[in-house]
């Protein structure tokens, strides 16, 4: 049966279909294909839930195989520029974090993978979801599914000290293992870019002075039985700069007879020695433990942040026994490094002792306490000024000079 717009006859000619409608017809539409479990899916036009991307165009619909609809828009334009859509890699997020930290690890194993990226990324804890973990709870298998505002409120869970900088630590891990994924073409662009910076005012560092650490030794009395293990390890830790949870876990054999400690070992597959003071060795070497192949270890902690966690009690006794404040074992670290500054070694010495992975990582935690660098910059100075015929007078005794 013809319709009077369709029917031809001599006089009549043949209505055309409308280039409006045309262009409608022959455009690639996208829309939001939500999941059964979506409060959204309602809308198709909503599109911060996650949920995939379709197209539509002259009735068909396809998957645009992405959740990300910028990408979408892109393989959309691809489309009606008559070119052929770049299909996104299919690889999962376990296989991605798993290729991942085999590059990181430089021996092709996950495992010897820096421990924040396989915290972070495979391990995660009870507190804190890994990457794989969560992915798993919300049903994003593929890697390519993961969008900025999935990552926006996984980061939202992650919790914190205030002002702690690993907020920053674990922002960089996971903007770098996205940003290798768009290297290795995983990915056509790193979702984690557009999530906003994170901002953290940093606590400043606060190296003892000696009648401090005095103090200290002279308090240890405040942890009962456990007095002489403490005072050792205070002399460890101000001596040799090692964390709180590195010195508790130390093994025997890392001391060697020359008074050489063992502390850590560098990329290259070489050990970094710290020379202790002979007290501090005949201290160690004296130490009694349970577990005779460690000077601190507790058989009944089953991990090194257990025991981490033991001593960090232990040293806010002692700390607070003694009247100094702010309280924290990692001011010893800190006194070890400004204090080795202060004596004239180089900066990347002290970085290299501390295990910092960057001269940059010292100098933002420990330079403003370094007097030494302060009188050179002044020497420097007053030679700039006699060069230029000033020369400065010392301000009278007593005198206060604003």
């Amino acid at each position: 049966m013809y319709t009077s717009c369709t029917q031809a006859t001599e006089g009549i000619q043949r209505i055309q279909p409308s280039p409006v409608l045309k262009c409608m017809a022959e455009s690639t539409t996208l829309y939001i294909r939500h999941r059964k479990q979506c409060p959204h899916k309602s809308d198709r036009n909503y599109r911060r839930c996650g949920c995939p991307v379709w197209f539509q165009r002259n009735r068909k619909r396809w998957s645009a195989e992405t959740t990300d609809w910028a990408e979408a828009l892109q393989k959309a334009t691809a489309i009606e520029n008559g070119e052929k859509a770049v299909a996104p890699s299919a690889i999962t997020v376990e296989a991605a974090v798993d290729l991942y930290l085999k590059k990181r690890s430089g021996w092709r194993e996950a495992s010897k993978a820096p421990y924040k990226d396989r915290w972070l990324l495979r391990d995660g804890s009870k507190r804190q979801q890994s990457l794989i973990a969560w992915a798993k709870e919300h049903n994003f298998i593929k890697l390519r599914s993961i969008t900025a505002a999935a990552l926006d409120q996984w980061r939202d869970t992650w919790v914190f000290r205030p002002n702690s900088f690993s907020q920053k630590v674990h922002c960089a891990v996971i903007a770098a293992f996205f940003e290798w994924a768009v290297t290795f073409e995983y990915l056509s662009r790193n979702p984690f870019d557009k999530l906003d910076k994170i901002h953290v005012k940093e606590i400043p560092t606060l190296p003892l002075e000696p009648e401090q650490v005095t103090a200290l030794l002279a308090h240890t009395d405040a942890c009962g039985k456990h007095s002489a293990t403490m005072g050792v390890l205070i002399l460890l830790m101000r001596w040799s700069g090692l964390a709180v949870r590195d010195a508790g876990c130390l093994q025997r054999n890392a001391l060697g007879t020359d008074n050489r400690l063992r502390t850590y070992r560098q990329k290259s597959g070489e050990f970094v020695y710290v020379k202790l003071p002979s007290f501090v060795a005949d201290a160690l070497r004296n130490q009694t433990c349970s577990d005779p192949k460690y000077f601190f270890w507790d058989p009944k902690r089953r991990s090194g942040k257990s025991q981490a966690q033991k001593f960090d009690l232990r040293f806010q006794a002692i700390f607070k026994a003694a009247g100094i404040a702010p309280c924290g074992a990692h001011r010893l670290r800190d006194t070890f490094a400004v204090e080795n500054l202060n004596a004239g070694m180089a900066l990347e010495e002290v970085s290299k002792l501390l295990g910092h992975s960057s001269t940059k990582t010292t100098e933002r935690h420990y330079l403003p306490w370094v007097k030494s660098r302060q009188a050179k910059l002044d020497a420097a100075v007053d030679r700039s000024l006699a060069a230029q015929g000033i020369v400065e007078t010392p301000a009278p005794a007593g005198l206060h000079v604003q």
